[in-house]
């Protein structure tokens, strides 16, 4: 497993110079790297005996024990199956889209690598920091596909805004990862679920908030779901790769994994009150756009919806539903937006007012979309009706009041999805352009359209040969349930699920069939701001609040800047150290007479400081209270401390004596007293902040492999009977060459002003 995501950022890294080189052939060589994911998974999948292959751990960080650690299950090798496959696919259909020798095609190839890398060590992942790792490795790489075409504002914009809501939500399931772990001991999926089924309380009940909340980010649902269609600024193989298939769905794999071994919560109830508004306003507005690629980006969000909706209920004859729509959804809708692709390629357009009859002139896609848009919208005899009849066999089975809200959802948005799909396909292939008629340029040839063919056929072929998702599913099934048994029925099941199942089905083709209903729904409005709206909201709200609180903070005046660092810094400290217990009775006075008095002239000396009027007497005085703390350092028994206090000491008042040399000799007379006295309690304030700090670590004693290991090793390594010493020159010999550095570049700066200074004044 690991050598298999390896494998992915290795191919990324060589993608490089080989696209460079080749062109857009180097789509049909990366494809290679994505084909041997798909076998592998289908070894995984195939074995019936176990749910599970053997896990592998490597060290991370040996001393807080993480580690990076993979373990493969049946949903984590359906997941494998699906970035392989149709990983496969998106390359070879890259191969037609792109022009072989463009500029996009280096970084697309690369990227798209890197991603399917990220993605599978996700969905591998076992440890929560590992799966983080890969997690963030994912919202990165979308931000550089989705900015492809960089030069376009909406591009850049649309990848910002997607790495700000995936990224915060990233950042509030690690938080919920590291509470979780803390509280319960358990820092791996895998002893999730071996720790069985349980509703839990308290921090880690928060802590599932937190990660829900995350998942939610990810697989764009309320209140997130603005940056997937923002993001269809991104070319349509990126689209069909990461936002319909894969990235998109990684919310939906974390939910479905937790879901099974996890009792109800608040986090169960946010994800099904989030989903099922999601999937019913998704799908309305997915009604409303005349963009081909905006609709089936909003009808992702829809389906995603879905998705989490049955994955997050607590019986698991939902989750096998979830499981089926997955596999469904995930075939359909990359085939789709592929097709959507080759319409864009073909007559540069995807709007379908413009769109005239393409049935007749493009019959291979119309063939292929017919197919995806059959497969979402739910008809007989596809995977996708199968998944929504079990689902809805498990909803009938709830106890009212929940019963009438989860049918009623469920239903209206299967409707809406047969709605949205049946305007789609009929306004692109089957009806007359409503505005200018966008002319076919060039007919795309048949290896374009065959990798979009294959997959949304397949959503059909798996429905009548029921054997291959019975394979596929399978594993994932008995893992869930406990179930070694599970069949896929070719026919459907004659009862009050199918009814329902077939009028929302009718009910929404009648509405996306006739033109004046839909015209109806699009010119409804809902009475609350929703999606882009906002996010446009809140992103210039915070772009003010930063203006008007730099206004404040940054003002030029040093003071200010001295105090606010001060207070927040301290602040935060302070924070921390009333949560602690901390006994400042058993501190001694002093240790004896000569400490006491030298600590007592370094406070009459700093008291001193604060009350002289002269400039060059206060750089004094603040010398000689550093002298006195070396001196403390003598008594203390540390001559190597007092040595380097001096030599600093030394040089800051030399540089203070240079400065305040061409200053006022005094200061000034008038002084603001609120000033005066915010400038008393700031220091004063932070000295107590510090003794606290300083006298709470006097009695702790972190038993740390690191610690234990700079001691060592700076007799045995570094030659060293001086610790301190062995870690500023060699344990941290970069960071203190690199600090010397910087010392001297800002020296020299200094020196270069200071002489234009001076050759200025001379002139004048």
């Amino acid at each position: 497993m690991t050598y298999l995501v390896v494998a992915h950022f290795a191919a990324a890294l060589v993608a490089i110079p080989v696209a460079r080189r080749l062109g857009g052939k180097a789509f049909l060589l990366a494809a290679a790297v994505p084909a041997a994911t798909a076998l592998w998974s289908l070894t995984v999948l195939s074995r019936s005996a176990s749910t599970t292959s053997p896990g592998e751990v490597h060290a991370w960080i040996k001393g807080l024990d993480v580690d990076l650690s993979f373990q493969a299950g049946g949903l984590s090798a359906l997941m494998a199956f699906l970035i392989g496959g149709i990983g496969v696919l998106v390359f070879l259909y890259s191969y037609r889209y792109f022009d072989p020798a463009g500029p996009e095609v280096v970084r697309v190839c690369s990227l798209l690598l890197a991603f399917a890398g990220s993605m599978l060590g996700l969905v591998l992942a076992d440890g929560f920091f590992t799966l983080f790792l890969f997690w963030e490795a994912t919202s990165v790489t979308s931000f550089f596909l989705i900015g492809t075409e960089f030069k376009h504002a909406a591009a850049r914009a649309a990848a910002t805004q997607a790495l700000l809501i995936t990224g915060l939500g990233g950042i509030a399931m690690l938080v919920g990862f590291t509470i979780f772990g803390a509280s319960t001991g358990i820092w791996h999926l895998s002893g999730v679920e071996n720790a069985g089924s349980q509703t839990l309380t308290g921090l880690p009940a928060v802590a599932l908030v937190l990660i829900a909340t995350g998942c939610l980010a990810k697989s764009a649902q309320l209140p997130f779901g603005s940056w997937l269609p923002a993001a269809m600024a991104a070319p349509t193989p990126v689209s069909a790769f990461l936002h319909s298939a894969t990235m998109v769905k990684a919310g939906v794999y974390l939910i479905a994994r937790l879901s099974p071994v996890l009792g109800g919560g608040p986090w169960r109830a946010l994800v099904i009150g989030s989903a099922g508004l999601t999937m019913v306003l998704a799908g309305w507005r997915a009604l409303r756009q005349d963009d081909l690629k905006l609709l089936l980006a909003h009808s992702t969000v829809a389906q995603l919806g879905l998705l989490c909706f049955l994955f997050a209920m607590p019986d698991r004859r939902a989750w096998v539903a979830g499981v089926v729509l997955l596999l469904a959804h995930a075939l359909s809708k990359a085939g789709l937006f592929m097709g959507v692709g080759i319409i864009d390629h073909s007559l540069h357009t995807r709007d379908i007012s413009r769109l005239d009859r393409l049935a007749s002139e493009m019959r291979g896609v119309a063939a292929v979309m017919s197919a995806g848009f059959a497969c979402m919208a739910g008809v007989p005899l596809t995977l996708a009706f199968a998944g929504k009849e079990r689902g809805l066999e498990n909803l009938m089975e709830i106890s009212p009041p929940w019963f009438y809200a989860a049918i009623g959802l469920m239903v209206v948005a299967s409707a809406l999805t047969a709605a949205y799909s049946t305007y789609a396909l009929r306004g692109a292939f089957f009806t007359s352009a409503k505005g200018d008629v966008a002319v076919l340029g060039r007919r795309p040839s048949l290896g374009f359209v065959i990798p979009a063919g294959v997959l949304t056929f397949a959503g059909i072929a798996m429905a009548l040969f029921a054997k291959a998702p019975e394979m596929l599913l399978g594993s994932a099934v008995k893992g869930a349930t406990g179930k070694a048994n599970f069949g896929i029925p070719v026919l459907p099941h004659v009862g009050s699920a199918l009814v329902i199942s077939l009028l929302a089905l009718a009910c929404g083709v009648g509405f996306g069939y006739f033109d004046r209903l839909r015209h109806f729904a699009s010119k409804a409005a809902l009475p609350f701001p929703l999606g882009q709206r906002v996010y446009e909201a809140i992103n210039v709200g915070l772009i003010r609040f930063a203006d008007r609180l730099a206004g404040v903070v940054q003002s030029g005046s040093l003071p200010i800047y001295v105090a606010t660092i001060t207070i927040v810094g301290m602040g935060l400290i302070a924070w921390y150290l009333a949560a602690i217990d901390i006994d400042l009775g058993a501190l001694p006075l002093a240790g004896s007479v000569v400490e006491l008095l030298l600590v007592a002239a370094c406070g009459v000396l700093a008291a001193a400081m604060a009350v002289q009027r002269s400039r060059v007497t206060a750089v004094l005085l603040l010398g000689g209270v550093g002298y006195g703390l070396a001196a403390v350092f003598v008594v203390l028994g540390a001559p190597d401390l007092a040595l380097t206090q001096v030599v600093i000491e030394t040089l800051a008042v030399v540089v203070f004596l240079l400065v305040v040399k061409d200053q006022p000799a005094k200061f000034g007379r008038t002084r603001p007293v609120g000033s005066e006295v915010l400038k008393i309690a700031a220091a004063a304030f932070a000295g107590v902040v510090v003794f606290v700090l300083l006298a709470g670590s006097e009695g702790y004693r972190a038993d740390h492999f690191v610690s234990a290991e700079i001691v060592e090793f700076s007799v045995a390594d570094a030659g060293a009977q001086n610790v301190v010493n062995a870690i500023l020159v060699d344990f941290r010999a970069l960071d203190t060459m690199g600090e010397i550095l910087v010392l001297t570049i800002a020296v020299i700066g200094a020196a270069t002003l200071a002489g234009i200074e001076t050759r200025r004044r001379g002139r004048a």
